[in-house]
């Protein structure tokens, strides 16, 4: 893990400074023995609170959770109270993943083929996490006859997982990323967690979030020991994935051919989910079955001819069916599990929960294109395509989409010199169609449960008959340029891309019967500049030094959308969420509440040192950022290749839910250190500790009220603005240094090459407004979560190593 949380590491678990102390009493009547008597007044971490808001972490001796379990080293004894600084990072592993491929290829003048085989294995960073996969690929042609050839292209993955955990923040104990770095103790031993997940004495689940270790109570209270959750709560899933395609080439006549070919994709998944006993989760077990395929069969008959000395054509005309299907089918236990631990669906306390889904659709097509080229210097290219999609309503199945693009290759007027090596200016038109998934049109009864009765009802979406096409257009132009024979080279495009008639969910008021309603509405346009360069500053007979980089810009605005609406909501977390206004940019990050201002910007404060709410959400700005890019140069000495790879980006907001509790929760670096008035801010408000919420009374005089360090950063959890970050970054990316070994050293071993390479990702974070985190890794993960974080796997550093050899 190579970005990870910010925590404070000076005051452990609880809600008061001071610690309880242990009563046998209470202790005796929940079943600890007499040796305990001597424990009598010691004191206990206060284990029920989920909170770093507790005692310093100073060494003073306690009892700790583990002191109470049978199996523990610290059984029966109690030792310092101090901070493990690591105790978040330590619950993971190092990752380590071998692949090893081997291939075999050969022909002769008629017949070629390509046979590998790859196996991988990994071992993930989160425990209990694998994964395998075997892949076997065939590739292969023959030619039957001078004018026909055949070939085929054959692929079947297996794959099995184990241990795919559940991330983001919730709160139903499944969550071990998001309850470590958020809902948790400062001085937690990670180890011991590992180590005594179980205790076979006590027949239970242990952990540092026992109820109360003051009075002996050893029931779990919110969170799961992590180790205890990766070991009973967690999912294996199996893939078989075949794909690939067979077909025939048959030449007409000079110039003209026929290809036809016949693809498919199919897969079958099958997914089994646990959930162990003795957790503060319900217990549980379902089993997930699915497949799916992708049949495509194609007839393009192709033209590639000069018509005269200066004049080629390149013309393509064809037709293709697209058939995918899928299918899946669930059925799990419902209430929990009758027999601990016996993960059968038979096992069930309640009646189980099953259901199937089936859906299928087919688009059919015709398409023609043609490539016209006059002196090698000119060229024309025109496509036109029609599809039929079942999908859409039968009289409005049917839409068509044309592209027109030009080039001129301008350096061939030029005369012969050594500067502009190669020069061209391009311009596109194209319009492209889109259809929707199955099953949009037309609302049907679905079935549902009423305890053991079966009943149907209608869904919340209300479907739509009158559906039609997405379409996409646009419009691009760019120039390449090459100079000094290729030493350097310069590509600038401009684009103006607009979406319009898309297929969307829109909220509805719920007194029509839905939620939602399915309909074509908006236009989004997207625009923006791509910029490449790359040059060869340094060039000798046994020296290479080879740079390339890359800008853009990207602007995205909401032109429209349906009648007089003017928002429409992208992703939703509760307390922020993103949107797109008509006539703004797309991508608007809101809260739901902010600091209340006065009329001169000052942050109002109540009479009891409270920030006041404004009581209204606020638009923040743009999750979109403003430019990225990217740098990167090569260097290459006598075999040796050395490469690093930079990149950045500027602008964009990302809201971080896990920060915003964390804080609540007095883990993160912010919640320690000095007042105003240089005392720990930790301390009592008698002894000048605690914080001022600095602003202005209602009546304009300043705030003086202090109030105490817990209080004032749990306020902050009702001002989301306050975890608002840019999430501008610069990374080095990648650093790679390979050797191949010179020829003759290869041939001594019976080899025709040996290269020997290694390789660094996410190489180190060299900037970054966002805290603790990566502010990269938010924007790529779904829509539905697009603009905020909420506790997800931190990011990873790899180093691989990688042999070659070629025989």
């Amino acid at each position: 893990m190579y970005i990870l949380p910010n925590f404070q590491n000076e005051y452990g678990g609880g809600l008061s400074i001071t610690f309880p102390t242990f009563n046998y009493a209470n202790a005796s009547a929940n079943g600890l023995g007499a040796e305990w008597q001597a424990f009598n007044g010691t004191p206990v971490v206060e284990s029920a609170a989920d909170e770093s808001w507790g005692p310093k972490l100073n060494g003073t001796n306690v009892l700790h959770w583990d002191s109470f379990v049978p199996e523990s080293e610290n059984y029966l004894k109690a030792y310092p109270f101090s901070a493990n600084p690591d105790n978040y990072k330590n619950i993971f592993d190092t990752g380590v993943t071998l692949s090893n491929s081997v291939s075999i290829n050969g022909g002769n003048e008629k017949n070629v083929f390509r046979l590998s085989y790859t196996n991988v294995n990994q071992k993930g960073v989160v425990p209990n996490s694998e994964l395998k996969k075997n892949i076997i690929s065939f590739k292969g042609s023959t030619k039957l006859h001078d004018k026909v050839e055949i070939f085929t292209n054959f692929n079947y993955i297996k794959q099995e997982t184990m241990g795919r955990s559940q991330f983001g923040y919730t709160g139903d104990g499944i969550n071990v990323v998001g309850a470590m770095r958020v809902w948790t103790q400062r001085q937690v031993d990670t180890d011991a967690l590992r180590k005594y997940w179980y205790s076979p004495t006590l027949g239970q689940q242990v952990g540092w979030n026992f109820t109360s270790l003051s009075s002996g109570n050893l029931e779990m209270n919110y969170s799961n020991n992590p180790f205890w959750v990766l070991n009973n709560i967690y999912a294996m899933d199996t893939k078989d994935r075949v794909y690939g395609n067979v077909g025939f080439k048959i030449d007409i006549i000079e110039g003209l051919s026929f290809t036809g070919t016949a693809r498919t994709d199919y897969y079958t998944l099958g997914i089994n989910q646990r959930v162990g006993s003795g957790g503060i989760t319900t217990s549980g077990y379902s089993e997930t079955t699915s497949s799916a395929f992708e049949n495509n069969f194609e007839g393009i008959l192709s033209y590639n001819k000069h018509l005269t000395e200066d004049i080629s054509l390149s013309a393509v005309a064809g037709g293709n069916i697209r058939y995918s299907q899928y299918n899946s089918a669930y059925i799990g236990t419902v209430d929990g599990l009758i027999i601990d631990n016996f993960f059968h669906v038979s096992n069930s306390a309640s009646p189980v929960s099953a259901n199937t889904s089936f859906s299928e659709r087919q688009t059919n097509s015709l398409f023609v294109s043609a490539s016209v080229g006059y002196k090698d210097m000119l060229y024309l290219d025109l496509s036109g395509r029609n599809d039929w999609s079942s999908t859409l309503p039968v009289d409005a199945n049917s839409y068509f989409y044309p592209s027109v693009s030009g080039s001129f290759v301008f350096s061939e007027l030029l005369p012969d010199q050594n500067i502009l090596s190669f020069g061209k200016i391009r311009a596109g038109l194209a319009r492209v169609g889109n259809d929707t998934w199955a099953y949009r049109l037309y609302n049907a009864y679905v079935p549902t449960s009423f305890e053991t009765i079966t009943t149907f009802t209608v869904s919340d979406v209300r479907n739509n008959p009158r559906l039609k096409n997405e379409t996409t257009s646009e419009f691009e132009v760019g120039l390449e340029t090459a100079f000094l024979n290729g030493r350097a080279s310069l590509d600038i495009t401009y684009f103006d891309r607009k979406a319009f008639d898309q297929i969307i969910g829109l909220d509805i008021s719920s007194t029509s019967g839905f939620s939602t309603a399915v309909i074509n509405a908006g236009e989004i346009e997207n625009k923006g500049w791509e910029l490449a360069v790359s040059g060869t500053p340094v060039k000798t007979n046994s020296f290479n030094w080879n740079i390339s980089a890359n800008f853009s810009t990207y602007e995205s605005k909401l032109n429209s959308l349906y009648g007089d609406l003017t928002q429409y909501e992208i992703s939703d977390g509760g307390s922020g969420w993103v949107t797109a206004e008509v006539g703004g940019e797309y991508g608007t990050l809101w809260v739901n509440n902010t600091y209340k201002l006065d009329e001169n910007g000052n942050k109002l404060v109540d009479n009891s040192g409270y920030f006041i709410r404004a009581g209204a959400p606020k638009a923040m700005g743009s999750i979109m950022p403003d430019f990225n890019g990217g740098v990167m140069n090569t260097f290459n000495f006598k075999g040796i290749t050395f490469s690093a790879l930079v990149d950045f980006q500027k602008g964009g907001l990302v809201y971080s839910i896990a920060n915003r509790w964390a804080t609540a929760s007095g883990q993160t670096e912010m919640t320690v250190g000095l007042n105003d008035k240089g005392i720990d801010k930790r301390l009592a408000l008698a002894d000048g500790g605690g914080m001022l919420s600095v602003g202005v009374r209602t009546d304009g005089q300043p705030n003086a009220t202090y109030i105490t360090a817990r209080n004032y950063y749990r306020q902050l959890r009702n001002l989301p603005e306050e975890f608002v970050y840019d999430a501008s970054y610069i990374k080095l990316r990648e650093l790679k240094l390979g050797y191949n070994l010179p020829t003759s050293i290869a041939q001594k071993v019976k080899m025709q090459g040996i290269t020997i390479s290694v390789v660094a990702r996410n190489v180190a974070l060299l900037h970054s407004n966002a805290d603790g985190f990566d502010p990269e890794q938010v924007n790529s993960i779904s829509q539905a979560a697009q603009g905020y974080e909420g506790g997800s796997l931190p990011s990873t550093r790899s180093i691989g190593f990688n042999v070659n050899l070629k025989f």
